[in-house]
C-alpha cells in the first residue's frame, strides 16, 4: 500500500513538472517574441515596415457631447489641399472613435471634416495635422421652429360701437342731431306802385368853390399896416420941411 502512494506521488511531482516546465517555455516565448518586435520596431526589420521619408500621419478623433445618446457611428474625410482624398473612414465604439492616416505626403495641405453631422448636433473642429484633428458635435438644446402662425380673421367694425362709460371712462360725447334739411326761401313781393325819387338839389354856380374860410382878421391886418406907412410918411416929410428952414 505504502509503495502504491510513493509511485503515485512520484508520477504526481513529474506532471508537475512538466507543466511548469511548459508554462515556463511559454513564457520566455512571449517575452522574447515582444523584445524583436520592439527592437524591429527601430531597426525597421522583421514584419513591420519602416516609416516612408518625407512622409507624416493625420490621426482624428471624436468626442460627443453630451457623451451619451449619440449616433452608432459616423464618416470622416481626409481632404489633400482641400479636396477628398481617398473614402470616408467609419469610426465608432469599435474602434475607439479614432482613426490615423500613415504615408501621407508632408508637403500637401491635410485637414479633415465630418461631411454628414448628424441631426440636432452642431460640429466644431480643431487642432493640427502635428497633434491630431478632434470633431466634436455638440447636441443643440434647441427646439425645432414652430409652425408658421395662421393670419387671423379681419375684424369686423362695428357701425355704432358702445363707448364703456363709468370710473376710469371718459363720458360718452353728446353726438348732435342731424340738421334737417333748409327749406327754400320764399321769392320777394314786388309792390305794385314803387315810390320814384325826387330830382335832386342843383346848386346855382356849380363851379364856384364854396368859401371855406373868414377875410375878416386880413382886412384889420391891412388897415393897420397902411395906417403906420401914413404916419410914417408924414413924419419923414415933417423932418425934411424941418431941415429946409
Amino acid at each position: 500500500m505504502n509503495r502504491i502512494k510513493k509511485t503515485l506521488f512520484r508520477l504526481l511531482r513529474k506532471v508537475l513538472m512538466v507543466i511548469i516546465t511548459a508554462l515556463v517555455m511559454l513564457n520566455i516565448s512571449y517575452g522574447l517574441q515582444s523584445v524583436s518586435e520592439i527592437t524591429n520596431e527601430f531597426t525597421g526589420t522583421g514584419r513591420h515596415t519602416p516609416p516612408q521619408e518625407n512622409t507624416i500621419t493625420v490621426t482624428v478623433s471624436k468626442v460627443w457631447i453630451p457623451a451619451a445618446n449619440h449616433p452608432q457611428s459616423i464618416a470622416v474625410q481626409l481632404y489633400r489641399n482641400g479636396a477628398p482624398h481617398g473614402n470616408p473612414v467609419i469610426l465608432n465604439d469599435g474602434n475607439g472613435w479614432k482613426h490615423i492616416w500613415t504615408g501621407l505626403d508632408e508637403s500637401s495641405v491635410w485637414t479633415v471634416d465630418e461631411p454628414d453631422v448628424p441631426a440636432g448636433y452642431a460640429k466644431t473642429i480643431t487642432g493640427l495635422v502635428r497633434d491630431g484633428f478632434v470633431i466634436t458635435n455638440t447636441r443643440s438644446n434647441t427646439p425645432g421652429n414652430p409652425d408658421k402662425p395662421t393670419e387671423p380673421d379681419k375684424p369686423v367694425e362695428p357701425k355704432d360701437p358702445d363707448i364703456p362709460t363709468g370710473p376710469g371712462f371718459p363720458p360718452k360725447p353728446n353726438v348732435p342731431a342731424k340738421p334737417n334739411e333748409p327749406t327754400t326761401p320764399d321769392e320777394p313781393v314786388v309792390p305794385d306802385n314803387p315810390v320814384v325819387p325826387g330830382i335832386p338839389y342843383q346848386p346855382i354856380d356849380p363851379g364856384k368853390p364854396p368859401k371855406t374860410g373868414d377875410d375878416t382878421d386880413a382886412r384889420l391886418w391891412f388897415i393897420a399896416l397902411a395906417s403906420c406907412a401914413y404916419i410914417l410918411r408924414h413924419i419923414l416929410f415933417i423932418k425934411k420941411e424941418k431941415e429946409g428952414e
